[in-house]
């Protein structure tokens, strides 16, 4: 294989020594006249054998840039895949965690619903609270309406008990009733105390 000067075959780099060491000229001049013809031969055989030993060096030198960019290109080819690779594995971790995002939002949008369910629950309890406290309101507002009658009652019974109140005309108030009835008592009979007759 040939690859450059330095690296002929060894019959063509002993061809190569010996025009570089003996030229067809000279060789011819030795000849005489019969070898002038060979000279002129020989004279191109070295010539073309020089421009075959440089296109020779070019090949090589061609076929080694060659080589090397295929490296190159193979390099570049590994680190594309590689790099596909990592682009790959970010690609499903984003899809991953696009896909822990949409959970999380489902679960959040679920707790909104039951935090908006119990909101309207605890407003339905306060409503039923509020409507339950004006009913005792009321309640207790009678309830204090009536204590206040009764209080009324006993304490004309007590007067006219004790006899401070009117003997002819008591003034009762009736337990659930706002408006005062008036009942007039009168003794049935007077009792002399010295056991005489009444007038």
């Amino acid at each position: 294989m040939i690859v450059g000067h330095d690296k002929l075959h060894p019959l063509e780099a002993s061809d190569h020594k010996a025009f570089q060491k003996a030229p067809p000229a000279v060789e011819s001049a030795r000849a005489g006249e019969a070898g002038a013809g060979f000279a002129v031969v020989a004279d191109e055989v070295r010539n073309l054998a020089l421009r075959a030993a440089d296109a020779a060096k070019q090949t090589a030198d061609l076929i080694e840039t060659t080589a090397r960019k295929i490296r190159d290109g193979s390099q570049l080819v590994t680190k594309t895949n590689n790099a596909f690779g990592r682009v790959q594995e970010s690609v499903s971790k984003v899809g991953e965690l696009v896909g822990e995002i949409a959970a999380a939002s489902k679960e959040q949008a679920e707790g909104i619903h039951q935090v908006n369910k119990a909101v309207s629950e605890m407003d339905k309890v306060v409503q039923q609270n509020a409507a339950s406290a004006e009913e005792n309101a009321s309640a207790s507002e009678e309830m204090n309406a009536q204590a206040e009658q009764m209080k009324a009652y006993v304490g004309s019974l007590v007067r006219l008990v004790e006899g401070t109140g009117d003997a002819t005309k008591t003034r009762r108030l009736l337990p659930g009733k706002r408006a005062a009835i008036a009942i007039e008592t009168k003794p049935l009979h007077m009792i002399p105390l010295d056991g005489g007759k009444s007038d």
